[in-house]
């Protein structure tokens, strides 16, 4: 059985770093998005015409930072070391090899 392999404390940390970082983007751009854009949304039933346009901008100036702070998060968390592996196999399972 090989030893078990350290984490690099950097790589965790930065890790952790981009996992905030990542996490603050997604829930202030995620509010910016829900505070401007449900009124506008609202009003423009009375405009149904403009509603291509302001889904298009809210998905412009709000899911593309959305997008980015995912990407940050999981990345940062592939880094921390927090994605889940297959649990080592038993024993038992080497036994009957030749």
């Amino acid at each position: 059985m090989s030893p078990r392999q350290e984490r690099n404390p950097v790589l965790a940390f930065l890790g952790w770093l981009l996992m905030g970082i990542g996490g603050l983007i997604v829930v202030t751009a995620g509010a910016c998005t829900a505070i401007f854009a449900v009124p506008a949304m609202l009003s423009s039933f009375q405009y149904p015409e403009g509603l291509p346009q302001l889904l298009f901008m809210v998905f412009l100036f709000g899911g593309v930072p959305i997008l980015v702070g995912i990407g940050l998060f999981v990345g940062g968390r592939a880094m921390a070391g927090r994605v889940r592996r297959l649990p080592p196999r038993r024993v038992e399972d080497f036994e009957d090899r030749p």
